[in-house]
């Protein structure tokens, strides 16, 4: 392979290399950019000391999740179950939680099950977009 061939070579590397590493933040992930459309709603809920108890095992618990987007990662999140086990973490049992998804108001109310945004925003006084 000649000098110039090498050169074309490297920079077709360079180049593919390049693409790849931006492939997180073009597919959305990696960490929140702060400028998702439900950013803001999620941050209020976590000022409001609001906090979802779920587990990765719960398909609801995926679908709330879903609800926020790209959002999620703003919300006061606790998991409940430990990887391996059918047992709940201390943090849930201490929290005394039967289900899950369950959000838990600082006013000390909750609501099991998938909850619409609606309705957390119309709870916490935070606005949706």
């Amino acid at each position: 392979m000649r000098a110039s061939e090498r050169g074309l070579v490297g920079k077709a590397l360079m180049a593919g290399a390049a693409m790849i590493l931006a492939l997180p933040s073009l597919a959305g992930g990696g960490a929140p950019s702060g400028s998702g459309k439900l950013d803001q709603f999620a941050r209020c809920l976590t000022e409001k000391k609001v906090v979802m108890y779920g587990s990765f095992l719960c398909p609801h618990c995926q679908e709330q999740k879903e609800l926020f987007g790209d959002a999620w990662p703003y919300v006061q999140y606790i998991e409940c179950s430990m990887p391996g086990s059918r047992q709940m973490t201390a943090a849930c049992s201490a929290a005394h939680i039967q289900h899950v998804p369950t959000w838990v108001f600082p006013n000390g109310q909750r609501r099991e099950g998938m909850t619409p945004l609606k309705e957390l925003s119309d709870r916490t006084g935070c606005k949706l977009p």
